[in-house]
């Protein structure tokens, strides 16, 4: 809910859309490096080849953000 949330303020003209993009993009980062550190602090096989799954299908989401936000403000 929040990241459609974002999303929509994103694609509002003005500074504060540009913003929600940053606070979202810097949230799904965090949210990476946070998972990163629960399996590294607690390493099980399921655990590693889990994080490795959703660390590969996440990243190329996370990366059509960047163009999506670029499209959007500079798009007329």
């Amino acid at each position: 809910m929040l990241s459609a949330t974002i999303v929509v303020l994103a694609l509002r003209p003005g500074v504060f859309g540009l913003r929600a993009s940053y606070v979202e993009l810097l949230a799904q980062v965090l949210i990476l490096l946070s998972a990163g550190y629960v399996v590294y602090s607690n390493r099980t096989l399921y655990r590693v080849i889990a994080f490795a799954l959703v660390f590969i299908a996440s990243v190329p989401l996370l990366l059509i953000m960047i163009p999506l936000y670029g499209e959007a403000f500079v798009a007329p």
